[in-house]
C-alpha cells in the first residue's frame, strides 16, 4: 500500500531507499500498513 502510494507521488528515490526496509515492516505489521 505505501509503496504504491509513493510511486503515486513520484517519491520513487524514497521507496528505493525504504524498499527493504518496507519490506521488513510490511512482512512483520501488515495490518498496520
Amino acid at each position: 500500500p505505501k509503496a504504491c502510494f509513493s510511486m503515486k507521488n513520484g517519491d520513487w528515490e524514497y521507496f528505493m531507499g525504504k524498499e527493504i526496509y518496507g519490506k521488513i515492516i510490511g512482512v512483520i505489521g501488515t495490518g498496520k500498513i
